[in-house]
């Protein structure tokens, strides 16, 4: 087996984990109430083997598999950049994709609330799939890039802790970045970002380090400032899309209703809401916002 081959399957599948990891620091060290300890307990809590296995292995396969095509010596550059775009391509919608369906094949896992998913498409006038995560998951997401694949998921104890009004201004959330599109509005950026720090890097700062003479340590480095500059552009539009959809939430519930109910959250979750992230806005910016 080629070892060089492996290793960049493993590194490269191993890249999200790192980044997570950081994440996880990063919060923790941005937040002025919460610790380390916090932060990991809530990630244990939520954590999903299953869901991990499946997505770690797809990554790897798309990863061992296209390593041979990357490295060929007989390419031409362009040749070389063209299959570089197609790998980002699939590399980023990978996940967006494939974990819509894992969802719906999962259905022990996340579980369908009949009576919910009814209630809320009768009332806003939608037919977005709804899917409650038997998990201890005190959180609500919107996933899916395809149409069909259009999934809000509700943690459990949102149920237990939230009327059905409550559950409506927080589901409405979720639809807000359901109708707005913006899961692949996120997912075509991040491609883009990333198809531009490859252009940028291959054409215009590996020719200067040569240029220059410059040893292998300036090409990590460089590489490094372009990452962070990349989830930096990608972190700024992330939390516009969070603005637009609590926009569509107050106006679909209520100024009020929406600000009472992301204040309770923000209670039920221990004062995450008001931590500064990489993705979202704090509390007091999103209240700000949405009575503006």
């Amino acid at each position: 087996m080629d070892m060089n081959r492996l290793k960049f399957a493993v590194i490269l599948t191993g890249l999200p984990v790192f980044v997570m990891i950081i994440s996880i620091i990063t919060n923790a060290i941005l937040s002025k109430k919460h610790k380390l300890n916090d932060y990991i307990k809530q990630f244990q809590s939520s954590f999903d083997w299953v869901n991990f296995t499946i997505l770690s292995s797809a990554l790897f396969l798309l990863n061992f598999t296209f390593f041979p095509l990357l490295q060929a010596q007989e390419k031409s550059q362009i040749e070389s950049t063209s299959i570089g775009i197609a790998f980002i391509i699939l590399l980023v919608g990978l996940s967006p994709i494939l974990f819509p369906l894992i969802v719906l094949i999962r259905t022990s896992k996340y579980e369908v609330d009949d009576e919910l998913e009814l209630l809320v498409n009768k009332e806003m006038n939608t037919t977005i799939k709804i899917r409650v995560i038997n998990q201890n998951v005190v959180n609500a997401f919107a996933t899916g890039v395809l149409p069909f694949t259009n999934i809000i998921l509700i943690g459990a104890p949102l149920l237990k802790q939230f009327t059905s009004e409550e559950l409506k201004a927080i589901i409405a959330h979720e639809i807000g970045h359901t109708i707005k599109r913006h899961m692949l509005y996120l997912t075509l950026l991040m491609i883009l970002i990333q198809i531009s720090l490859l252009l940028l890097h291959q054409y215009v700062v590996l020719p200067l380090i040569l240029l220059n003479k410059l040893n292998w340590i300036f090409k990590g480095v460089s590489f490094g400032i372009l990452f962070v500059l990349g989830n930096e552009i990608f972190s700024f539009f992330q939390k516009k899309t969070e603005y637009s959809a609590d926009k569509f939430a107050a106006e679909t519930v209520g100024i009020n209703n929406y600000a009472e109910v992301l204040k309770k959250l923000n209670t039920v979750t221990g004062g995450q809401l008001q931590n500064k992230t990489a993705t979202h806005p704090t509390l007091i910016e999103r209240l700000e916002y949405i009575k503006s």
